[in-house]
This record gives structure tokens, sequence and C-alpha cells, in this order.
């Protein structure tokens, strides 16, 4: 079976994990060919029996025929998806980030994933990697620095921009 999970990385900088909030994600991803809306041929198709395999779908032992794809009868094919009613695109999708989200953690976007012909669709993973700060370090749920702060700067947040 075809696995039907997308596997991406999502890079922030530090004070965006700090913050949380909702980023764009683009994945590749295996889905309902547009164009032909699924079904693998264009409007206006014609039915023509193959003369590759005499309108059987198999050749020689049983082989499924590579001109009509098994199907015996030869159709205004979808160049998108080559007839097989599924394709390739690339999609932009939302992504709730939150609050204090740490390199390492992995958040999901249900049912968005890849989608095959006898499949659900599957997930996105998204792999959280956030970039180091200039100033500040994370130890655990806390930030810490090396910088002096003075009580004012900590009790209104102005070094940390929160």
């Amino acid at each position: 079976m075809v696995c039907s999970d997308i596997t991406t990385e999502l890079e922030l900088d530090f004070m965006d994990a700090v913050r949380g909030g909702t980023h764009k994600v683009v994945v590749q991803k295996t889905g309902k060919c547009m164009p032909c809306k699924g079904r693998g041929w264009t409007s206006g198709w014609e039915h023509l029996t193959c003369s590759n395999c005499d309108g059987k779908g198999v050749i020689m032992d049983g082989v499924k025929c590579d001109e009509c794809f098994g199907q015996g009868e030869l159709r205004s094919m979808c160049r998108d998806c080559k007839g097989h009613g599924f394709a390739d695109s690339e999609a932009t999708e939302k992504l709730n980030v939150p609050k204090g989200v740490n390199t390492g953690t992995v958040l999901r976007i249900k049912g968005q994933g890849n989608k095959h012909e006898k499949t659900k669709a599957g997930d996105i993973c998204i792999k959280v990697v956030v970039r180091p700060h200039t100033l500040y370090n994370r130890d655990g749920c806390d930030i810490t620095t090396s910088e002096k702060i003075t009580l004012t700067q900590a009790i209104l947040g102005a070094e940390l921009e929160i």
C-alpha cells in the first residue's frame, strides 16, 4: 500500500515559536486530478476498442495492457494524470502553531495528505525546527539569556518583544 502521509519541516524564528500563530506550509501532494475531475479522460471521449489487446485489457500471460491501462478501450486520455485520475500538485496549507512550540515537535494537518485511488487521504506531518536566537536560549519551558535584563524590562517584556 502506498503511504498517504506527507512529511515536511517548518523552520521558525525563535520569537515566532514563542508566540505561536498561523503559518503557511507548501507541500507536493497527490490527489484527484482537477482538469479531468478524477475521471482520467477529457470530456467528449469516444469508446474505441484497443487494438493492442483487442479489447481484452490484457496481453500475453495476463499482463495488463499498457495502451489502454487494462480497460480494453481507448479514451481521450487526460494529459495531466495520464489516465490515472490522480496527479501531483503543489498545495498551500494553513498550520496553527501553538505558543512555545519547540524543535522536534511534530504537528499534523489531518486528512490533507496524499489521496490515492483506493486509500483515504493521509495527513501532513510537519516537524518543527526552531532557529536559534542571538540573545535567548530555551531550557525546557524556560527562556534564558546571559544578557543583563533590568526588572522593568523583564516585567514589560521589552527585550523579548512579547
